[in-house]
């Protein structure tokens, strides 16, 4: 499955753009965060499963983390933080309002 995100913007003059990118990733699960923008795709490729963050209206991903499991993703959910969180790195900020499981793992 390729990812092919597009999305429209206004520039100066009002002048529509649309953005697009795109990125050739064998996706198992995409999970949707309710509680924010971002949307998580995990992938499988040559036996291990890899996890990308982006948000729909930006041109790159946000998080890329390779090899994440041995195993192959067979689902994920966002869950909601009961007070936002205090994130140090800019890194994982996308995990603010909410964090990230999977059947593999728990990302923070």
């Amino acid at each position: 499955m390729n990812v092919l995100v597009t999305c429209e913007s206004k520039l100066h003059g009002g002048t529509e753009v649309e953005v697009e990118w795109s990125a050739h990733l064998n996706v198992v699960v995409l999970q949707p965060d309710p509680f924010s923008e971002h949307i998580a795709a995990f992938s499988w490729l040559f036996k291990e499963s890899s996890l990308f963050v982006f948000k729909p209206n930006e041109p790159r991903p946000i998080c890329i983390q390779r090899k994440i499991s041995k195993e192959r993703i067979q689902f994920a959910a966002f869950v909601p933080r009961d007070a936002p969180e205090s994130i140090g790195s800019d890194k994982y900020l996308w995990l603010r309002r909410s964090h990230l499981n999977s059947d593999s793992r728990e990302f923070y």
